[in-house]
Parts: C-alpha cells; structure tokens; sequence
C-alpha cells in the first residue's frame, strides 16, 4: 500500500514543488528547505 501511495505522491509533488524542495527517503518523503540546500543559515 506505501508503495502504491509513494509513487502517486512523488508524481503530485514533483507537479507542484520543485524537486530539490523534497526528498524521498524510501520509508518516508520529507520536505526541505531551500536553505539547507544553498547552504544559507536564516530562516
């Protein structure tokens, strides 16, 4: 069943949110934020 919502779930995200703005930790998919990607302190 996780996998059937899994690959729904990455197709909405991937419509709607840059792909660096999310991760798929195969168990879990998670959202990041653009600063932990660039590198930047603030949020």
């Amino acid at each position: 069943m996780w996998g059937e919502f899994r690959s729904l779930a990455l197709v909405l995200l991937g419509q709607h949110f840059p792909p660096e703005l999310f991760k798929d930790n195969g168990d879990s998919i998670v959202f990041t934020r653009s600063s932990e990607l660039s590198g930047g302190g603030g949020v």
